[in-house]
């Protein structure tokens, strides 16, 4: 019978786990945000400084939490199951702050985008009210 693993070694691995899962939303949170730059989609001032903030905040939070995955490799093999080692408290601490900050500046932009969108949708919906009648269709009589 093999003996149960120490608590601070699961608890390492767990948070390996939630390293791997932030660095993973991060990433997809910036690939999600540079599909916003197509041409089709209008993107004011306000808007695209939001997002090239939460990408450098994103970017970092990633590199942070590939500092973090690479901190516990090591400490498994030394059986260090220490959660308050500096080089991997620090590295998952930026991680977290940082994805929390750069999911809120994504937000920020994409109100922004919404806002001018509906703008426009609303504008739109104005000039689509006067409506010319069609060549094809007979006028209505005046009375």
């Amino acid at each position: 019978m093999t003996p149960p693993d120490p608590p601070g070694k699961t608890a390492l691995m767990v948070s390996a786990e939630v390293v791997k899962y932030l660095t993973a939303l991060g990433t997809g949170a910036i690939v999600f945000s540079v599909g916003l730059l197509s041409d089709k989609l209008f993107l004011p001032t306000p808007a695209k400084w939001f997002l090239f903030i939460s990408w450098f905040v994103l970017a970092v939070s990633v590199l942070a939490g590939l500092i973090a995955g690479m901190r516990i490799p090591i400490q498994l093999s030394e059986e260090n199951y220490n959660l308050e080692d500096k080089f991997l408290k620090y590295p998952g601490l930026i991680e977290q702050i940082a994805f929390f900050l750069g999911i809120v500046f994504l937000g920020i932009a994409l109100t922004f985008i919404l806002a001018e969108h509906g703008r426009d949708h609303s504008s739109n919906k104005t000039d689509t009210q006067q409506v010319k009648p069609s060549p094809t269709q007979p006028r209505q009589p005046t009375k």
